[in-house]
């Protein structure tokens, strides 16, 4: 959701909160107005009869349907009056209606009288449905009106930030032009655009520099290890050279070779997580998967292995070709060497997911996903680094795929949604 949306969702909540009591309020302060209106009416009717009886006006001559006066006599009573509510038939209605009704006594000369009178008065449900009519109206004009303005300032005011975001979006650390920054009054979007001005850049110089180290150490490395290689080798074709001696020398052989295969997963790795691969192009899955089944015919008769597989033909996907490469090679040669002698290999191939299974010991791992870790490996692994399943795993992410394991009955089943 939008920041905009969220902004403009809490407004017309809080509108609404406030709307709501501002309708009780005002439906109070109408009643008490009318209320008093009313009564103030009906008091000025009964100085009106006072007047008229005083001046001589006869009793009967002034009572009407809503007014009946009482001659009292000569009597003292107390003066006075009093207001209450009283169910009438309304006259052209005709149904029941609440009306206000005042009894009072008034001495006119010396004599005493009681009057009665009612009026209408606006029922609680009249002013309760006028206040919401009203209410709900401008509600629903406010909701118009800030709806329009927010659509008004999204596109304007938001703008730059909108570029921003865009810019951002787009902004490679390998690429050598630094983020784009467009131009804006606002005093809050300068600030952001100079803080991910100096991030970026300082980001930009941090990845110049891991790179080259990477680069080169991974390049230097390579040098003095080809070196003792050689040397191992010189060693190993030395005459009378005893049995313990020949063990150690290939020892250390299979140490620096392991060191040699550290270095360049590692520096995969590091590449795959920087996104150097960017030669991105349509790739026939389908063909590559056939072309490295033929490069491993020879391992997996080595080890006795039955291949199965089903290849739909031209399956493509948009992808780097050396990470194609990469990431079948781990999968096929994952599925060879944690096999078992004289075990069974079955690749499929659909438009929907990449599946390579193979028999094999149950894993000693407690939760088998942790194989996707870097240096995390069975204990039956041997002589693997830990470091190829965590290669197909950066892959399949950076590809937005999704990878799954498991294991079922002595198969090992990896799966790649694609």
């Amino acid at each position: 959701m939008r920041l905009i949306t969220k902004v403009l969702l809490i407004y017309l909540v809080v509108t609404l909160v406030v709307f709501l009591i501002g309708g009780g309020v005002t439906f109070s302060v109408i009643q008490r107005t009318v209320n008093e209106e009313q009564q103030r009416h009906l008091r000025e009717q009964l100085e009106e009869l006072t007047t008229s009886l005083a001046s001589g006006v006869p009793a009967s001559n002034l009572e009407t349907e809503r007014v009946q006066i009482t001659l009292l006599g000569t009597d003292s009573v107390m003066e006075g009056y009093s207001f209450s509510d009283t169910v009438l038939m309304h006259p052209w209605l005709k149904r029941p209606e609440t009306f206000t009704l005042i009894n009072a006594t008034r001495r006119v000369d010396s004599l005493y009288y009681a009057f009665s009178m009612y009026d209408l008065m606006i029922e609680s449900d009249d002013i309760s449905d006028g206040v919401r009519e009203s209410l709900v109206k401008t509600y629903l004009i406010l909701f118009g009106g800030v709806l329009i303005i927010t659509l008004l300032l999204s596109t304007w005011l938001f703008r730059p930030f909108n570029r921003l975001l865009e810019n951002i979006r787009g902004f490679k650390l390998g690429a050598n032009t630094p983020l784009s920054l467009p131009p804006t009054q606002t005093k809050e979007f300068r600030r952001l655009n100079d803080f991910l001005g100096r991030m970026t850049e300082k980001s930009r110089q941090d990845y110049q520099s891991l790179k080259e180290f990477s680069d080169n150490a991974s390049h230097e490395m390579q040098t003095p290890l080809a070196v003792a290689r050689g040397k191992l080798e010189l060693l190993v074709n030395s005459p009378n050279l005893k049995d313990g001696d020949l063990q150690l020398i290939q020892s250390a052989q299979q140490s620096v070779n392991t060191l040699s295969k550290l270095g360049s997963s590692l520096a995969l790795l590091t590449k795959i997580g920087n996104e150097e691969f960017s030669d991105i192009q349509p790739v026939d899955l389908s063909a590559h998967l056939q072309d490295k089944l033929f490069d491993l015919e020879e391992l997996i008769e080595l080890k006795e292995l039955q291949l199965s597989h089903n290849i739909t033909e031209g399956k493509q996907v948009t992808l780097d070709p050396v990470l194609v490469e990469v990431l079948l090679t781990n999968l096929l040669q994952n599925a060879i060497r944690h096999n078992v002698q004289s075990g069974q290999i079955e690749v499929t191939l659909t438009e929907d997911a990449l599946t390579v299974r193979n028999t094999g010991e149950a894993p000693s791992v407690d939760d088998p996903q942790q194989l996707f870790r870097r240096f995390k490996k069975d204990a039956q692994s041997g002589a693997s680094l830990g470091l190829g399943l965590a290669i197909v795993k950066q892959i399949v992410e950076r590809q937005h795929w999704a990878i799954d394991y498991t294991y079922v009955a002595g198969w090992h089943t990896l799966r790649l949604s694609l």
